[in-house]
């Protein structure tokens, strides 16, 4: 069944996520992404989505106070703040938009980054998040395959319960970890890959998206990296979402991502003379079409685009 604009996305996981999740906000799609941040390894987007499921309220107990900011081992340093109250409010306000979600939630996309985690020894849990705390806090670990799937099962049973129609869509990032070693972070991945299929075997709502093979074994090249060779760099990132694309978009979809396109492109278009009359004839062309867009699909925000081209 293809995703389209009308459905309500959830995406959780690693910066790759973060990258993918932005091309389909600036395409309109209805995505609530990263609640809690960027998360790396899939027992911290286990332990995120059941927080979610459970609407948890976290309380001022469950923040920490280092270098002037206060932190959550839960969630991104986006979080943090200088203030307890305003971190533990801002944590809350995204667990509860992303709960209330679930009563309508069509499409949940997990992104595993790696199989290593953070153990903290004394709180005894993975934690997603350091926030540059000591090293010897810590205890750093590879997951099995068997202790990433079986708690995956309990929790993707219970989305399905919550919501029968939701579709999960599971990828490993392409983002190579080689701090950890380049053997290391290929042992990693092999890890994620193997527990993604299991889960996908053992459930039919369940499909892997391979964007670690279309870096890997597609483009196959160090030209579609960023200079620190491992991140995707702008190239390959766009030739992943058309692939996407192809996969979960109808051509119904295609066609209105292209004239969201369009009218993005035009908002980019600097005038020679703001003050002419062909330039108010370009506003008031793609003003026309903006509202044609927004009167067809009413549940879309066309409010910034319809404030550029009417000149306020």
């Amino acid at each position: 069944m293809p995703i389209r604009h009308e459905d309500s996305l959830l995406s959780m996981g690693s910066c790759f996520a973060e990258n993918i999740g932005q091309r389909l906000t600036d395409a309109k799609f209805q995505l609530n992404l990263n609640p809690f941040g960027i998360i790396y390894n899939p027992i911290s987007v286990l332990e995120c989505l059941s927080y979610v499921i459970e609407n948890k309220a976290f309380k001022v107990d469950d923040v920490f106070y280092y270098k002037e900011r206060w932190h959550s081992f839960s969630h991104h340093s986006r979080f943090s703040h200088t203030d307890q109250f305003i971190c533990v409010n801002q944590i809350n306000a995204a667990i509860q938009k992303a709960h209330w979600q679930l009563e309508k939630l069509d499409v949940l996309i997990l992104t595993f980054g790696t199989a290593h985690v953070f153990y903290h020894k004394k709180l005894e849990k993975v934690v997603s998040n350091c926030h540059q705390l000591p090293a010897d806090i810590f205890e750093r670990q590879l997951l099995t395959v068997d202790e990433i799937t079986k708690p995956f099962v309990a929790v993707l049973e219970r989305i399905k319960t919550l919501r029968p129609d939701v579709r999960v869509i599971l990828t490993v990032s392409p983002v190579r970890h080689i701090r950890d070693g380049l053997v290391e972070s290929k042992l990693s991945k092999s890890t994620l890959l193997v527990a993604v299929h299991e889960l996908c075997r053992r459930f039919a709502h369940v499909s892997y998206f391979p964007s670690y093979e279309i870096i890997m074994d597609d483009l196959r090249d160090y030209r579609f990296y960023h200079a620190d060779m491992i991140h995707p760099n702008e190239v390959a990132l766009k030739y992943i979402f058309e692939r996407f694309g192809e996969v979960y978009f109808d051509k119904a979809t295609e066609e209105l991502i292209k004239r969201i396109e369009k009218l993005q492109q035009a908002m980019q278009h600097r005038p020679f003379n703001a003050d002419s009359q062909q330039h108010r004839n370009f506003l008031q062309q793609y003003f026309n079409q903006t509202s044609e867009l927004k009167k067809a699909h009413p549940y879309l925000d066309f409010e910034q685009e319809l404030s550029y081209f009417s000149g306020i």
